[in-house]
């Protein structure tokens, strides 16, 4: 073997070697870095403090914001929840949601906290609108094909989950105006039961500036969701989006960063409504949440709890009657 090759073989054996040099000193760089999180987590133990915090409030249509020790294991009910890198991760109550439910969190160095949640149960009021043309009622089967694949197309972005934290940051109203129907109301249209509203209806004037309610990303926009119209989905992280509908403009597009107070678009009266007005919606994935309660607030009693036979023209709920047209629809 000539001296030439003798050196590159040389050369790759160095090489190789501090390679797995280099391998091995990350490797018991990242465990001392983990062994030391895990000890710091025994320390503020033993001195009494939890590693599990808690935001927001449980009660049917809420949103609570979980931290625990980075590496943590949570469940609520057996169920797993996703844990950002940083800890953070959410929980969302539905309307119909138990009044309790267990949260267990087991952190990297094996201990496990439970918490029992006690789940404030709420009273929904109930909008009787009657005198409804037929035609802001029933539903011909090219409007109930379209309403199909929009759903499956909605259920789609909302399943979608994203590892930011964007939402905590806050939340305000996209819009101030009169609660013209608040979540849970249950819709009676011309005598019979629809579906239950999903969502805040803000009565605002015709092309009032929509804003975004808190930092996210455009998850969706369509000129034409059926009942709907025009639609923008803002996703806040973690499976946490909101939605406003019937607008009459849309001034983002699809993967847009917006920050808190952005104008998204203008309010309308696009779908099937009798009147402008933004309907705004919160889900965590599939789950609806109350908006109202995001900015922390709802209103004092159910909107529609002593309203029990209002004629279609004088009924705000009227506005949103289209969405709620038959049991097998849902309002987006």
């Amino acid at each position: 073997m000539g001296p030439c090759v003798q050196r590159r073989v040389v050369s790759k054996t160095v090489l190789t070697a501090s390679l797995v040099s280099a391998f091995c000193v990350g490797a018991l760089s990242a465990h001392a870095q983990r062994t030391q999180r895990v000890e710091g987590l025994r320390e503020r133990r033993e001195a009494g403090e939890s590693q599990l915090q808690l935001q927001g409030k449980a009660i049917e249509g809420g949103l609570m914001i979980g931290h625990a020790a980075p590496g943590s294991r949570v469940t609520l009910d057996g169920r797993r929840i996703r844990v950002s890198e940083d800890g953070y991760f959410l929980i969302g109550f539905g309307k119909e949601a138990p009044e309790q439910a267990t949260l267990t969190v087991v952190s990297p160095d094996r201990h496990r906290e439970r918490r029992v949640l006690r789940i404030e149960q709420r009273e929904y009021g109930t909008d009787r609108i009657n005198d409804l043309p037929s035609e802001m009622v029933e539903l011909d089967d090219a409007m109930r094909q379209k309403l199909r694949t929009d759903n499956r197309t909605i259920d789609q972005v909302r399943a979608h989950f994203t590892p930011e934290t964007y939402f905590r940051g806050g939340f305000e109203w996209p819009a101030r105006g009169r609660i013209a129907a608040s979540f849970g109301t249950e819709r009676v249209l011309n005598g019979e039961p629809r579906n239950d509203h999903e969502g805040v209806d803000i009565a605002v004037p015709l092309g009032t500036p929509v804003r975004a309610p808190a930092e996210g990303v455009v998850a969706f926009v369509s000129p034409d969701v059926a009942l709907a119209g025009q639609v923008i989905i803002l996703d806040h992280g973690m499976g946490l989006t909101t939605s406003f509908l019937h607008l009459s403009q849309i001034s983002v597009t699809n993967g847009q960063h917006v920050n808190k107070g952005d104008v998204l678009g203008l309010a309308g009266e696009s779908g099937r409504t009798t009147g402008p007005h933004l309907h705004w919606g919160a889900n965590l994935f599939q789950v609806a949440l109350d908006p109202a309660l995001l900015v922390g607030t709802r209103p004092s009693r159910p909107v529609g709890s002593e309203r029990r036979d209002v004629p279609a023209a004088r009924s705000s709920a009227a506005q949103s009657a289209g969405q709620s047209s038959g049991r097998q629809q849902r309002p987006h």
